[in-house]
């Protein structure tokens, strides 16, 4: 799993972010978090996770400055970006450091689930995962095989690794790390494929309603599904539709 720091002022803001269960199912496991941001820039260079998602505003070093030393120190992690608000200077000298993305506070859970997979499709390309024997490799294929015999029947219901877990009795952990060794992939972004090729062939082959399409894939919230699609497929559902 890909490891993530987190650093925020407000304890409230910190603990409600780090308990948000989309970090396993994307993929990512929490290393540390911290509310002063000079102590996190130590434990950061110690640590080196792959992410750190800060506050913007900190006392001490702020999001910028922070981001600015753990780059000079020359740790290559992906910095995500927490503001109640964001200037023209402030995403200006973010994204100038090579900082990945903002998300506005409140964290909107569905909303970190997209950054999340776009960051996990990155970091995948940045470090593969090493190989494993032959022997481990085939036990693991077995295993994985089921389980996405399983995605496939099932992939419109909720599915969380936890649930995974659950039906086939290995820990969360282990069936987050056996997409990654066999696929290059987190469980979201494998789930979130399926869902969105399937939209795809029921818009080009029905005419059904996008909302029922939506319904149909796993998605309650059709705004969110307009969203995925989007970030998926570069085109919103209804332009797609539109040039089959």
């Amino acid at each position: 799993m890909f490891q993530v720091y987190l650093v925020d002022d407000d304890p409230i803001i910190l603990d409600d972010v780090s308990a948000k269960p989309v970090w396993q199912e994307c993929g990512f496991e929490i290393a540390g978090k911290s509310t002063s941001s000079r102590e996190a820039l130590k434990e950061i260079l110690e640590r080196r996770p792959d992410l750190v998602m800060c506050d913007l505003k900190m006392p001490g070093l702020d999001g910028i400055d922070l981001m600015t030393q753990v780059k000079n120190a020359g740790l290559d992690c992906e910095f995500l970006m927490l503001s109640a608000y964001a200037s023209f200077q402030d995403s200006r000298d973010f994204f100038k450091q090579d900082g990945f993305d903002y998300l506005l506070k409140p964290v909107d859970e569905m909303e970190l689930q997209i950054a999340l997979e776009r960051l996990a499709r990155l970091l995948f390309h940045k470090n593969k995962p090493g190989t494993s024997d032959d022997t481990e490799l085939s036990e693991s294929a077995e295993v994985i095989d089921s389980i996405m015999a399983y995605i496939r029947r099932n992939f419109a219901k909720k599915l969380t690794l936890s649930h995974l877990g659950q039906t086939f009795h290995f820990n969360p952990n282990y069936i987050c790390n056996l997409f990654a060794k066999q696929y290059g992939q987190t469980f979201t972004t494998i789930l979130t494929s399926l869902r969105m090729n399937e939209a795809a062939r029921l818009i080009s082959s029905t005419s059904k309603p996008l909302k029922e399409i939506a319904a149909e894939c796993g998605y309650a919230n059709y705004f969110y599904f307009c969203r995925v699609f989007k970030e998926f497929f570069g085109c919103a559902p209804s332009e797609y539709g539109a040039r089959q």
